[in-house]
């Protein structure tokens, strides 16, 4: 995956670089998550790293760097993940993470999982797209993701009634819960950390407060009948998924150019 330039990067793909970078990222990124007791590793280890070491963490691939062997609940995980998710892995992808850090969470090795916005249209409210040229392969995993939606959506039920996790609509809000409750359903607690960079003034339709910020996020949920979820933790099988919705400032501005409509 090639770099992003920092001359020209705008949004919340800028905020989370710019951020990482910074000498206090460690402790913000544990303040963030208040109220969760979230510690970092002896040694921190988190994706992306820098500008110039800017991948973002797909978790079946990526997830052996965020949390040693010996912090699993059992060898296999990554690979369950994937399965869980894709019938057919060649070719196909688990989802992306803006952030993801490998910690303690209540002295359990966990997750923190951010999904970070700095305009109203990134939170994306549209389905997971299959052309009507797509492969068998790639037909069988549509299907099989929306099984999984429907399994993690039956999961969070109790905690939030009527929620319905959907291949078609909000996807990508779908998926970043339902990887939430099962890795927690699989021993992990987990973190999953909404967050809103306000300020961007170069950006037209950029977050101005944490207020509004507030207010998008839980519209974005209400979408999904997930509202009840946010600020909260919730116990799956004995392990904690927490959701929670913060702001910060950005620590720089985009550069000024034709904003995006829709930014997955």
């Amino acid at each position: 995956m090639t770099n992003p330039n920092r001359e020209t990067q705008r949004g919340s793909r800028r905020h989370v670089l710019d951020w990482v970078e910074s000498p206090t990222f460690a402790t913000e990124l544990v303040a963030v998550c208040a109220p969760a007791d979230v510690k970092h590793l002896a040694q921190p280890r988190y994706l992306p790293h820098s500008w110039q070491h800017a991948e973002e963490a797909q978790l079946d691939q990526h997830g052996k760097d965020l949390l040693g062997a010996d912090q699993l609940p059992h060898p296999n995980l990554w690979d369950d993940l994937a399965g869980w998710w894709l019938k057919y892995r060649r070719g196909a992808n688990t989802p992306n993470w803006d952030l993801a850090c490998g910690c303690e969470i209540g002295g359990t090795p966990g997750l923190v999982l951010v999904e970070a916005k700095a305009h109203e249209a990134e939170l994306d409210p549209r389905g997971k797209s299959l052309g009507s040229d797509a492969s068998d392969n790639s037909r069988a995993n549509h299907a099989n993701i929306g099984a999984a939606l429907t399994e993690a959506g039956r999961g969070l039920a109790a905690h939030a009634p009527g929620i319905s996790l959907s291949v078609d609509n909000s996807y990508q809000l779908s998926n970043r819960l339902a990887f939430g409750w099962w890795l927690a359903a699989h021993k992990v607690p987990v973190v999953l950390v909404y967050l809103g960079f306000t300020g961007d003034t170069g950006m037209r339709g950029g977050f101005t407060s944490a207020d509004e910020w507030n207010t998008c996020v839980e519209r974005y949920f209400a979408r999904v009948k997930a509202e009840a979820l946010v600020s909260r933790s919730v116990i799956i099988d004995g392990t904690p998924l927490w959701t929670i919705a913060r702001s910060r400032e950005v620590l720089s501005v985009s550069p000024v150019g034709r904003d995006a409509t829709l930014v997955s």
